[in-house]
């Protein structure tokens, strides 16, 4: 497999960038919905203090070995104060759409 190819196709779709739009997107949402928790785990927020790191791009075959339930995850890891908080993962079909994703905190 030619990982260039898949370069290629990560860039040519944006991912990195609509990972980290989606994110925030999430986390906004995630504020709003569950301000309780929000505040126990990011203590008087500040947004110079979140770190998002998007940490690797992978390929999934799913469905061994018929492989037709295949996508590409980005994920990222939610850093706060230094503290890694939560993950997000989001899942793209073969074709570049959103499939599905993964707010986690812990």
């Amino acid at each position: 497999m030619d990982i260039n190819d898949l370069k290629k196709w990560i860039y040519d779709n944006g991912i990195e960038e609509r990972t980290i739009k989606s994110f925030m997107e999430d986390f906004e949402n995630y504020k709003c919905e569950y301000p309780e928790e929000f505040s126990r785990v990011f203590e008087k927020f500040d947004i110079n203090n979140l770190t998002v790191d998007l940490q690797k791009i992978s390929l999934k075959l799913g469905n061994w070995p018929v492989c037709d339930y295949n996508h590409i995850i980005s994920s990222v890891i939610i850093i706060y104060k230094g503290k890694h908080v939560g993950s997000y993962d989001l899942l793209f079909n073969l074709n570049g759409g959103i499939y599905d994703e993964y707010f986690v905190i812990f």
